[in-house]
């Protein structure tokens, strides 16, 4: 279905990079709004959640690679090179760790109970895990070759 077979080392095929390039370019786009719209506001005064200086700094971070990634999956780039270099990885991870970390703090600032924050710190630490567990598996293949 889509190009995704059981072997997880196959290419998934140009129509699946191109309808998962017409998801990522949008909303990689949307980030890179979202985070100009929130820094302009927070320059001018706004002290709400979308001015927050992490949430814009992670929209207009996140925002142009997700562009690129987006753009090389439309363009058919992404066949001499891995979407997600190795080096970015371990720092996907700190960063992933280091922004449950902070929703975790922020939450107990102002909420007596964490159930309801739960979710989000669950995705950020997933994030968090899988990045660090692909790059070993990387780091971990290319010792043995």
């Amino acid at each position: 279905m889509l190009g995704i077979g059981e072997d997880p080392t196959r290419s998934a095929g140009r129509g699946t990079e191109i309808l998962v390039g017409l998801v990522v370019l949008p909303l990689s786009l949307l980030g890179i709004y979202a985070g100009a719209t929130g820094a302009w506001a927070y320059l001018h005064g706004s002290r709400a959640a979308t001015s927050d200086p992490l949430a814009c700094g992670l929209g207009l971070i996140a925002g142009p690679w997700f562009a690129f990634i987006g753009l090389r999956l439309l363009l058919g780039w992404a066949e001499r090179y891995p979407l997600l270099p190795t080096f970015m990885l371990p720092i996907m991870g700190v960063i992933a760790t280091g922004f449950g970390i902070w929703f975790y703090l922020d939450g107990r600032r102002f909420h007596e109970s964490l159930s309801p924050q739960a979710q989000p710190l669950y995705v950020f630490f997933l994030g968090a895990t899988m990045s660090f567990g692909l790059w070993w598996w990387r780091i971990r293949d290319e010792r043995r070759r």
